[in-house]
C-alpha cells in the first residue's frame, strides 16, 4: 500500500487527535499513544480495505499505550490496548 499523508496529530490528546481524523475524513486509522513524561507521541496510519473509498463519516479505531515499560523489564514495550 502507498504512503498516505495524514493529518498533524502530534502533541494533541487522544481526543483532539482522533476528532482532527474524522474532520479529514478518514474511515479507518490506527492510532498508537505513548506518554513520555509528560509529552504524547503519536503515529498514525490509514488502513482502508482493499478498494474502499475514504469518506466521512469516519469509524476511527484507537490503540493507546498501556504506559511506560514494565519496571521489572524495561525493554519490554507497552502493550497496544483497545479502545
Amino acid at each position: 500500500m502507498a504512503d498516505v499523508e495524514v493529518p498533524e496529530v502530534v502533541g494533541l490528546g487522544v481526543v483532539e487527535a482522533l476528532q482532527v481524523l474524522i474532520e479529514a475524513g478518514y474511515q479507518t486509522a490506527h492510532f498508537w499513544a505513548y506518554s513520555t513524561f509528560d509529552d504524547l507521541n503519536v503515529t498514525v496510519r490509514q488502513e482502508p480495505r482493499a478498494g474502499a473509498a475514504v469518506a466521512p463519516p469516519a469509524l476511527v479505531t484507537c490503540w493507546i499505550g498501556a504506559g511506560p515499560p514494565d519496571e521489572k523489564d524495561p525493554h519490554k514495550p507497552a502493550m497496544p490496548l483497545r479502545r
